[in-house]
């Protein structure tokens, strides 16, 4: 998943962005955004316009961006998977 996509989601902000929806980033986005195809400036113009005017969705998708970050990217839980696969590289040799 791209780095700056858990700076964004952790933004408490509605995300709309373009992937492909079999990509990790694109199950990311329609879990916690909205989802574009890829190319398709009218559906891009079409979700901002959409979110523009309902603020009340707006908020919702900020707040599972930003709880998505917080259960995936936690520090805690980051260290947890390094140290685990450090084990697994020490454990290889």
């Amino acid at each position: 998943m791209p780095s700056k996509l858990s700076g964004i989601l952790a933004s408490g902000k509605a995300v709309v962005a373009t992937a492909a929806p079999q990509s990790e980033l694109g199950a990311v986005i329609r879990e916690t955004g909205v989802l574009t195809s890829p190319g398709n400036v009218e559906e891009l113009s079409a979700a901002f316009l959409a979110l523009a005017k309902n603020p009340a969705r707006r908020t919702a998708l900020g707040k599972k961006g930003r709880t998505w970050v917080l259960s995936h990217w936690a520090e805690e839980r980051v260290l947890d998977a390094f140290e685990k696969h450090l084990e697994n590289v020490l454990k290889s040799r």
